[in-house]
């Protein structure tokens, strides 16, 4: 359940935006590997202007304070990431297991992305399709390569959000995945997922919003 990776790929744009136009699927999509858009795709969003996503008080958009308070358990934790850089070195997934992130205009196609599974009234999984029956999402759209196959689409004109973990596409042409969140009022969102879409960090986030905070924490 993976949907805080796609928060720390959009919030990623701060920090690497490329001057040509979106879609933006910033941090996969290699040189030589971007589909060109389909024929039901809309126009092209300027990357322009979207450097600092989500509220200007969020976390993903604040320095650590100086006097900010250590946790109890700073010197393990310390400990702890010391050991993996020395033992792994020092990585960061571009290619597979990232978050690609796709900006679209508000002319977008929209189109319906099932969710694994059956769920009754009332079930979280059960209001998340609701949210999935109508996506802006291209159609030449790429996952992440890896099992993950994480992707998120950021749609300024709604001032929205939509991140997939499992996304795939069938060969009759339509979308499945198997969990994600919408996130609404990105502009004014601390950056945070709401608690119906999610209950804890799986390690593999943990481990990516570590690598995150480590650009914007003082050393």
């Amino acid at each position: 359940m993976c949907t805080t990776a796609g928060l720390i790929g959009l919030a990623s744009l701060a920090f690497a935006v490329p001057a040509s136009a979106a879609p933006l699927p910033a941090l996969t999509c290699l040189a030589g590997l971007c589909p060109n858009p389909g024929p039901t795709d809309g126009p092209q969003v300027p990357s322009q202007g979207l450097q600092s996503p989500f509220a200007p008080g969020g976390v993903w958009n604040q320095p650590l304070a100086d006097d900010a308070p250590l946790d109890p358990d700073s010197g393990g934790l310390a400990g702890a990431l010391y050991a993996a850089v020395r033992n792994s070195k020092a990585w960061i997934n571009t290619s597979r297991y990232s978050a690609p992130v796709y900006v679209v205009g508000s002319g977008q196609a929209r189109v319906r992305v099932a969710l694994d599974g059956y769920y009754r009234p009332g079930d979280r999984g059960y209001r998340l399709q609701q949210d999935f029956d109508s996506v802006p999402l291209p159609s030449n759209a790429r996952p992440a390569d890896g099992t993950d196959a994480h992707l998120v689409v950021y749609q300024p004109a709604s001032d929205t959000l939509w991140d997939f973990w499992r996304l795939r596409k069938n060969l009759l042409g339509s979308w499945t995945t198997s969990w994600g969140g919408k996130l609404v009022g990105v502009s004014t969102s601390p950056g945070i997922m709401p608690p119906n879409y999610r209950d804890t960090l799986s390690p593999a986030e943990i481990d990516a919003l570590v690598a995150y905070l480590s650009k914007v924490t003082k050393k």
